[in-house]
């Protein structure tokens, strides 16, 4: 939201304030993918699945850089920018219909084994 926002802003201190919460929002949601990595993995998968983690935390930014530039260089880094944050909320969406269980979680069951240690037939404390 705040890249798409970005986009509609002309003046640099508001500017500077969304890109700072785009920033504090990217800390959170980094701290909240890692907990649910970490929670739901079972622990025999859990090197292989960060290590998967990684590659794509390291390799999307690349690919993001790219297209936006593309997208700004054929109409403006504005538009480039709007369009950034109304393809985000849309991915957004459509990933919450399609893992109605990601979207859903409730970390107050976590005594239990997780959704994941049930479909592999394991126990993360085992």
């Amino acid at each position: 939201m705040c890249f798409g926002a970005l986009g509609l802003v002309r003046a640099v201190w508001p500017a500077l304030g969304l890109l700072a919460a785009a920033g504090a929002a990217d800390v959170a949601l980094g701290v909240v993918r890692g907990t649910l990595l970490r929670v739901l993995t079972p622990a025999r998968l859990r090197g292989r699945v960060n290590s998967v983690g990684f590659v794509v935390g390291a390799g999307s930014p690349p690919l993001g850089d790219v297209e936006a530039g593309g997208l700004a260089a054929l109409t403006s880094p504005a538009v480039s920018a709007f369009a950034g944050g109304v393809a985000s909320l849309v991915g957004i969406g459509v990933l919450a219909l399609a893992l109605p269980a990601v979207w859903n979680y409730d970390a107050s069951g976590d005594a239990q084994p997780s959704p994941a240690d049930h479909a592999l037939g394991s126990h993360a404390n085992s």
